[in-house]
């Protein structure tokens, strides 16, 4: 047997069949099969050379087929050749694999009889052999232990020839993959699924073409002159003169804007006389109309008196007629003069055009004139020596801010599902479908009703539109009441919808069906295709291609171009601020025009003036419905409906907001994901923050303090002028007009309300920076404020308030005052002379038996300084400050100095003290008899019976007699909290803060009191800093959730962040000479800490989380190190009360590796690779949870 039978044996005794040989004859049984040597070759080297380890592998036959049939010449025997090439991969259990390709060749040979015969064998083999060389081939039976052999079998089914039949084969086997894979339930939370789940049957999404609207140029209308043409006449009609322009004559005309030459200020129409007018009629046109309108009856002339008159003027009229006859004897036979005033072809008129041209050349040169001996700029001389005239100025009435809110009622559409498009539709039924979301503003209430088909963006874009119509009182609303939003399927609603139906005068079955899940898309896209953009160019809206057809974005407002958008129902004319006015008025015209025009959307899509595709409003018109508005807008001051339009314009309210980090909180890498990766403050940002100076604003004007405001961007200073002042006493009953002897006396336990008239004057500034001698006064203002005592009950807040609404005649702007929290503009009206009671007004319940009273100074000027009562103990003085002692049955007031008072608050107290002594005011109750004096102690030298004013309360006073520092200085206060994700530091300013000169006492206790608790406060006194801890509060229903363990976690934490960020903070303040940091708890506050503030009482909550441990004074760097301890033993991390600063998350994280290991039995990485809820399980199981 040669190698073949070998060969062939060894696969049947392998494969358990004829694997190759006796498949060909399977296949061809009238062929003969040839066996080549090559073939032969290859099974031999993969059979009887494969190493032992290859045996056990897997093996692959794959196997291509092709077929050559030639005819004989003769036409009785055909020789088809089939060739197969099989593939043979085989891989080892080392991974390696080794290909054999073998190519097997069949020939067939096939004898034909007759004709006939031959025939029936074509079409026999034509119509059904084919069916057989298609058919399926049967399985190859393999052992389990032996390599598998696959065969690549042919598809079935007729071959694709074509490659477009081939893609589709391949588009089509693509998405096979679909039909084996379950649909997501995610479809069932769409609004296509909730309509498959209703069995609701929508309307038919239609076809769009997507085609762009495309404007066309407006050009004005308007009869002015042409420059070119007007210039071209002059040049022919007029012949040239022999004057020649000068330079700065020629330079006035060339830079001159076409705008100005093109205005004729006058145009007056003179006759040319006429020669022949012997008579001089044309002449004494004037006068002859003149003696026409004279009355005949004032000439009564009698016969007698016109008979003298005649008989001694007869000589003169012979002599005149005498030399008429003398003239007409040298008179030539023909006039020259007539025969030309006969002739038709002349004008006897002509246009005289006043251009002002003359006037402008004589203003420069003025103006160059003055510029030789003065230091000022070109411009700074024009505005001087212009002269304006406003007597024949007629103001004409402004457009309103708003022309939508002429109209009663505004409906708008929230469609779409990308980017919602927010347009108004007209408000009627036919607007109004089941699938989108409506706002609906009336000038009293705001609806957001949401159709039951409506998608979630639509939903969140009609929820935050009318949020901000109500918030900025936009398109017509005037009400103060909150939105009132209307979900159609919420069967709780029916009474709001019923009257959102009532509003429009609609029915509930009048509304239109939802359309197809997909109509959104096809509306977004065909609506937007109709937008609309030009531009002013040259006197002409030219249409900017780049932005027609397109959802516009805020980069495309320049500050210095003028665009109209045309949104269909909604026209805007918006104006850059650095617009010329000329340029506003030509954009205004061309948009009217353009307006007045109409809409032709019959090439588009959709009309835009319609809600949904088949509107009732036809798709072209010369006339625009009445509901559409047009608009003019300012840079700045665009309407919401304006804004939404666009894709990108910023937002400060959004609905949902997205948590970004910035590159500084990110500098680890690492984002914050819990609240143990939250970061200390930037010391460095505390330290080097500023504070500005107080500026209070009014009816968009400054004021600074009351008395002048310099404004230093547009160089303007601005002075402030009291006219008048009224004051009001108010109290839960009504009001009480207050004297003028008591102007300035308020009590801290009443409310006040105060009106302010005041007047601005601007005043320039020269390029030097000096003051100019030029200044405008402005229209007189009225401004309300209602002052509230710190004690004032809450009724009388209240009704202050109330009562502020009915005193203010003059619809001024109203504001709020607290006790200690006055604006500087406030204070300034009562020129030193304010003084606050702590009592009432009515009701004075301080102790009658102690004449005597005390007074602090507040106020950082002269002209602001406040004369506060404090409570009549040792324990009130301060040594940073000055006092004023009254005794009002002998009149002797005593002025205390502290011993580091500084020079300007002595100064302002003895200047507020000789104001009481000259106005003598009545709520200072002297008796009648009691002359009034003024004297001054210092701290430290006071006589014996000076004390005597304290009746025996010697509560103490942290005196400052001793210390040898410098007290200069303001103290700061800063608010440190994490509620925002990241650890945030804010500097409490004081009010009537100032940077001339140091504020001994900037701070009230409120400051800490009125902060969400529990909260941080870093208090920097210069030679000291504090770190103030406020209460956890108690666990009252209330305050449930922040006594949660989370929130008791995140106060650990911060604790320990601001402990750190106040070592930072000393360190950055003066690395040679850190100042000492303290912490001090609320409730528990040492005496130098409680001085630094000008008044301090105590806490009237409960500290619960306060022991004798926390109470103390401790350094924070011994704080610190208890909190940022970050191991504990088992038997600490199981008791009840946890030890501070530890994640209540994260128990198992304190314990050492050992203990970690024996307690949890696996090491930490291989705790923290199991699932989160094993991870719970086993804490709670070792009591770690």
């Amino acid at each position: 047997m040669g190698h073949s039978g070998l060969i062939q044996r060894k696969l049947n005794n392998t494969f358990g069949h004829d694997c190759i040989t006796n498949k060909f004859t399977e296949e061809m049984p009238n062929s003969r099969v040839e066996t080549g040597p090559r073939f032969t070759q290859s099974i031999r080297e993969c059979f009887f050379e494969m190493p032992k380890n290859e045996v056990k592998s897997s093996n692959t036959v794959t196997s291509k087929s092709s077929e050559i049939t030639a005819v004989s010449s003769d036409g009785l025997t055909s020789v088809t050749e089939k060739t197969r090439h099989v593939e043979i991969r085989t891989q080892n259990c080392d991974g390696e694999e080794k290909s054999i390709v073998e190519e097997q060749k069949s020939i067939v040979e096939e004898h034909g009889g007759s004709i006939s015969e031959r025939l029936a064998a074509l079409q026999r083999s034509g119509s059904e052999n084919w069916k057989k060389r298609l058919g399926g081939r049967p399985p190859i039976l393999l052992k389990p232990d032996v390599p598998i052999m696959r065969v690549k079998e042919r598809p079935s089914g007729e071959r694709p020839k074509s490659l477009m039949d081939r893609i589709m084969m391949l588009g089509e086997a693509q998405d096979q993959w679909r039909n084996r894979v379950e649909d997501k339930d995610a479809n069932q939370f769409t609004v296509a699924g909730k309509m498959v789940q209703m069995r609701y049957s929508p309307q038919a999404s239609p076809i769009i073409s997507r085609k762009k609207y495309s404007p066309k140029p407006v050009q004005s209308r308007s009869k002015t002159t042409n420059i070119q043409e007007l210039s071209s006449y002059l040049s022919q009609s007029t012949p040239a003169s022999p004057y020649h322009l000068s330079k700065s004559q020629s330079s006035l005309i060339t830079t001159s804007s076409t705008s100005e030459l093109e205005k004729i200020t006058k145009v007056n129409t003179v006759s040319v006389p006429k020669i022949d007018d012997e008579s001089f009629t044309s002449f004494f046109k004037s006068v002859k109309n003149r003696l026409n309108r004279i009355s005949v009856s004032t000439f009564d002339i009698s016969d007698e008196v016109f008979e003298f008159i005649s008989s001694e003027t007869h000589d003169l009229l012979s002599q005149r007629k005498e030399k008429l006859k003398i003239q007409r004897k040298h008179a030539s036979s023909g006039n020259p003069l007539r025969l030309l005033a006969s002739r038709s072809d002349l004008k006897q008129d002509y246009e005289e055009i006043y251009r002002g041209v003359a006037e402008r050349e004589l203003e420069r040169m003025k103006i160059e004139r003055l510029a030789k001996g003065s230091s000022l700029a070109m411009s700074a001389l024009a505005g001087l020596a212009s002269t304006e005239d406003f007597k024949n100025v007629a103001l004409k009435k402004g457009l309103p801010a708003n022309p939508a809110s002429e109209n009663k009622t505004s409906l708008l559409q929230i469609k779409g599902r990308r980017c919602a498009q927010v347009r108004l539709v007209e408000p009627k039924a036919s607007s109004l479908n089941h699938g989108d979301s409506y706002v609906l503003v009336t000038p009293n209430q705001v609806y957001c009703w949401h159709g039951e088909f409506s998608n979630v963006i639509e939903r969140v874009k009609a929820a935050e539109v009318a949020n901000l119509v109500q918030s900025s009182k936009d398109l017509g609303f005037k009400g103060q009441s909150e939105v009132i939003v209307i979900e159609e399927e919420n069967s709780s609603h029916e009474n709001l919808q019923e009257e959102f139906f009532n509003v429009l005068s609609v029915k509930k079955d009048e509304i239109r069906a939802a359309g197809a899940p997909d109509e959104d898309e096809l509306y977004e896209i065909a609506i937007v295709n109709t937008n609309a953009v030009y531009r002013l160019e040259e006197n002409e809206l030219k249409p900017c291609d780049e932005f027609c057809g397109a959802v516009p974005k805020i980069e495309m407002l320049k500050s210095d171009m003028i665009y109209v958008f045309d949104f269909g129902a909604e026209m805007y004319v918006w104006c850059g601020k650095h617009a010329g006015t000329e340029l506003r008025k030509t954009a205004m015209s061309l948009a009217k025009d353009l307006w007045d025009e109409g809409y032709n959307y019959s090439e588009c899509d959709i009309n835009p003036l319609n809600a949904l595709f088949d509107g009732p409003l036809k798709n072209q018109d010369s006339k625009r419905p009445d509901w559409a508005t047009f608009m003019k807008t300012s840079q700045h001051r665009e309407p919401v409906l304006f804004k939404e339009k666009f894709f990108d314009w910023p937002n400060i309210h959004p609905l949902i907001t997205q948590k970004t980090y910035s590159n500084e909180s990110n500098k680890g890498g690492k984002f914050p994901t819990s609240i143990s990766d939250i970061k200390p403050c930037d010391a460095k940002t505390m330290l080097e923050s500023e504070v500005e100076e107080p500026d209070t604003i009014l009816e968009n004007s400054h004021v600074g303090r009351g008395l002048e405001y310099h404004d230093e961007e547009e160089r303007r200073h601005f002075r402030i002028t009291s006219v008048s002042h009224k004051m009001w006493h108010i109290s839960e009953h009504g009001y009480e007009v207050m004297p003028e002897e008591s102007w300035g006396q308020f009590h801290n336990c009443d409310t006040y309300v105060v009106r302010w008239q005041y007047m601005i004057s601007s005043t320039g500034r020269t390029l030097k920076g000096g003051a100019s001698r030029y200044s405008f006064v402005g229209r007189k203002r009225w401004v309300y404020f209602f002052w509230q005592g710190i004690n004032s009950p809450i009724t009388e807040k209240g009704a202050s308030a109330l009562m502020t609404i009915e005193l203010d005649e003059e619809k001024g702007p109203h504001v709020r005052v607290t006790c200690g929290k006055e604006p500087p503009c406030f204070l300034n009206m009562f020129r030193g002379q304010m003084i606050v009671y702590n009592c009432r007004r009515d009701d004075d319940t301080s102790d009658e038996s102690n004449p005597y009273r005390l007074f602090m100074l507040r106020g950082n000027m002269k002209t602001e300084a406040v004369l506060q009562e404090v409570k009549l103990s040792k324990g009130s003085l301060r040594s940073r400050s000055s006092f004023l002692l009254v005794n009002k049955e002998t009149g002797k007031m005593v002025v205390w100095h502290g011993c580091k008072s500084a020079a300007h608050t002595r100064e302002f107290i003895l200047h507020s003290a000789q104001l009481v002594v000259d106005n003598r005011p009545l709520e200072m109750k002297f008796d009648e008899d009691a002359e009034l004096s003024l004297s001054e102690i210092e701290e430290g030298s006071e006589p014996e019976d000076f004390w005597i004013w304290s009746n025996g309360n010697d509560e103490p006073y942290y005196s400052l007699l001793k210390s040898e520092l410098s007290y200069d200085f303001t103290p700061r206060l800063f608010l440190i909290d994490s509620m925002s994700g990241s650890l945030c530091a804010k500097e409490i300013v004081c009010p009537y803060f100032t940077k001339t000169h140091s504020c001994p006492f900037p701070l009230l206790q409120s400051d800490l009191k009125n902060a969400s608790q529990p909260a941080f406060f870093l208090l920097d006194n210069n030679h000291e800093v504090f770190v103030w801890q406020g209460w956890l509060p108690s666990d009252d229903p209330e305050s449930e959730n922040n006594s949660t363990g989370s929130a008791k976690l995140r106060w650990e934490i911060s604790r320990r962040l601001v402990m750190e960020t106040t070592l930072q903070y000393c360190q950055g303040k003066n690395a040679e000479e850190v100042p000492k940091a303290f912490s001090v708890h609320a409730g528990a506050e040492p005496l130098y800490f409680t001085n630094i503030f000008p008044q301090w009482e105590e806490w009237d909550i409960k500290n619960d989380g306060l022991d004798e441990e926390t109470s103390k004074v401790m350094f924070v760097q011994e704080v610190l190190s208890q909190l940022s301890r970050d191991r504990y033993s088992l038997q600490e991390l199981q008791t009840k009360s946890r030890p501070p600063g530890v994640d209540l998350l994260r128990l198992e994280s304190y314990l050492n590796d050992d203990e970690f290991e024996e307690v949890l039995g696996m090491k930490k990485e291989e705790f923290y690779n199991m699932p989160s809820w094993k991870q719970s399980e086993l804490k709670k199981t070792n009591g770690l949870f």
